[in-house]
């Protein structure tokens, strides 16, 4: 299963508050079948602003590598939500 919809990646908007909450919320995923995710932050111009960025890219990068240092075995997409 894939979930193509999660706000996992830590402190960027109104989802995962820290990696510990992001690694905990992978884990369940892949307890209940999911194998891959796509990472949707909010991108709302003025309060989540979340373009692509090395800010962004470095967190993502921290958190792909904790999956993997963890055992977690989830495939993480990049990916936003973009509010119109």
């Amino acid at each position: 299963m894939i979930d193509m919809h999660i706000h996992i990646l830590p402190e960027v908007d109104d989802g995962s508050r820290s990696l510990e909450m992001s690694l905990e919320m992978a884990s369940v995923a892949a307890s209940t079948g999911v194998h891959s995710m796509i990472a949707t932050p909010h991108c709302y111009r003025g309060l989540y602003e979340n373009y692509a960025s090395d800010r962004l890219q470095h967190i993502w990068d921290r958190l792909h590598s904790a999956l993997h240092r963890h055992g977690i075995p989830i495939h993480l997409y990049q990916g936003m939500e973009i509010m119109a």
